[in-house]
């Protein structure tokens, strides 16, 4: 990441001295998980398996290359985090509990195309690149809770993966501030550390709403 760092100062600078089209600035994000898996599937784990949101942000930039397009460069990090309880109908009983944390780092090139060329301006936009995802959860389950001794399984895994990353987008410009919805399609193999290294399937998709600045000329 710190690499990424550099490189994405790097491109700041030299576009900055290059052009007077380049912006450059930040982006607050909130995400929502919307893939869950089914609690029997062994080989798969998803963000929705127990995170209900996350929280992260962005560094932005881009060159406008023409009117109405721009091609950009963008570095974001995320954290989410949760927990599920499920009881059993009769008793009322808590008979599962899992939890979990995922933190991510992404990596994309963007291109945007704007619908107009005012200070304020629609947009629609496509990110490509690729994630670096860790992922901790476990869980708990009782069951034959009526019994004198419920039976109590617990289990649990570590995870790490590149995963692929693209990311259509629709977003408003009004001035320096910069709004948009971003699907996040993240998905690939990632090593259970637990088990050494097996591979199991993650979905790390969610819906992205973010709000933040860019700082420059576009025109």
């Amino acid at each position: 990441m710190k690499k990424l760092f550099l490189l994405f100062v790097f491109v700041v600078a030299s576009a900055t001295i290059s052009s007077a089209q380049f912006r450059a600035g930040f982006s607050f994000d909130y995400g929502i998980p919307t893939v869950k898996t089914d609690a029997d599937v062994l080989d798969k784990t998803a963000l929705g398996d127990y995170a209900k949101g996350g929280i992260g942000g962005r560094l932005l930039a881009k060159y406008a290359v023409t009117e109405n397009i721009d091609a950009g460069l963008e570095l974001g990090v995320g954290a989410f985090a949760g927990a599920e309880e499920t009881y059993d109908d009769a008793s009322g009983i808590p008979t599962t509990f899992k939890a979990g944390v995922t933190v991510m780092t992404t990596t994309m090139l963007t291109g945007d195309y704007y619908f107009s060329t005012n200070n304020v301006a629609p947009y629609v936009g496509l990110g490509l690149g690729f994630s670096r995802a860790v992922t901790a959860n476990g869980s708990v389950s009782v069951e034959d809770i009526d019994e004198e001794e419920p039976e109590v399984d617990a289990g649990g895994n570590a995870l790490e993966g590149t995963l692929f990353a693209a990311s259509p987008r629709v977003g408003l410009k009004v001035g320096k501030l910069n709004i948009d919805v971003a699907y996040n399609i993240l998905t690939g193999k990632a090593s259970d550390i637990v088990d050494g290294g097996e591979k199991l399937k993650m979905n790390n998709s969610h819906l992205r709403i973010g709000v933040g600045f860019l700082f420059g000329r576009r025109n």
